[in-house]
């Protein structure tokens, strides 16, 4: 039996170390590890290759891709340009008709206004026009009705006429005067008894009132001279008098009247 202490023929089988060769390991060895580094070379070369291969793509990707970004940016740019453009251009064409229609909405405005204002020009007008002839008829009515009023009224003269009168004639020269009137008009026969009176009151010779009939009644008041070329002072000193009184007189010449006498002829009322 053997030692527990000692191997057995089957345990130094097993268990004796196998010395190698030093030479021959490195005869085995070296092909292999060439064979190794070439790999593994070849591995790295395949990787550096592969790896710039990728790198390359990658680099391709992404500058087509930046490419087609850029043109797809310059696209979305130039669409935007349209769009904006577009926007601009309609912004503009309602800015053009907005003001379009207020220049012509102005326009209508101010043609009405115009047509309005000529209108109100033309209506006042004919208002002027009316108002100027109903004042012109006005006018002629009060003219008209006056001189019915003087027509009707009898011929006086008033106490103001008469203070005036009597002052101008008192500064003279002073004349003899007949005054006659028109036979049955009693209008006028008391008109001539107011001259005789103011007459005699300013100093004058007055011989009084006569009546006479013509064939052809007188009109108005009179003054008559014997001859228009030689009038007497005293006649011009009447005719001035009585018109500054308001009283229109006439000069008439009788060649039949005395030398140096003035007549006054009371006629009958307009």
């Amino acid at each position: 039996m053997a030692s527990p202490n000692m191997p057995s023929e089957q345990d130094d089988t097993n268990n004796t170390p196998k010395h190698i060769n030093t030479s021959e390991a490195s005869v085995l060895d070296i092909p292999q590890i060439e064979h190794t580094y070439k790999l593994l070379t070849n591995v790295n070369l395949y990787l550096l290759i592969g790896g710039g291969a990728i790198a390359l793509a990658i680099g391709i990707v992404s500058f087509v891709a930046d490419r087609k970004g850029s043109e797809l940016f310059r696209a979305k740019d130039e669409e935007n340009r349209v769009k904006i453009e577009q926007v601009q251009g309609d912004a503009r064409r309602d800015a053009a008709r907005i003001e379009s229609d207020g220049k012509k909405e102005a326009a209508r405005i101010e043609s009405e206004g115009k047509q309005h204002v000529a209108e109100a020009k033309a209506a006042q007008q004919r208002v002027e026009i009316d108002l100027a002839n109903q004042q012109e008829k006005t006018a002629t009515a009060e003219r008209s009705l006056f001189e019915l009023r003087q027509r009707i009224q009898p011929r006086r003269i008033s106490s103001e006429q008469r203070v005036h009168l009597a002052q101008l004639l008192a500064r003279g020269p002073k004349g003899r005067v007949t005054i006659v009137c028109v036979l049955g008009d009693g209008e006028g026969s008391t008109f001539a008894n107011d001259i005789d009176s103011v007459l005699k009151a300013s100093g004058w010779p007055s011989e009084g009132v006569d009546q006479a009939a013509y064939e052809r009644n007188p009109i108005g008041l009179e003054i008559v001279v014997r001859d228009a070329k030689a009038v007497p002072q005293h006649a011009g000193v009447l005719v001035q008098a009585f018109f500054a009184v308001g009283i229109p007189i006439t000069g008439v010449e009788n060649p039949t009247l005395p030398e140096g006498v003035v007549e006054i002829m009371v006629g009958n009322k307009q």
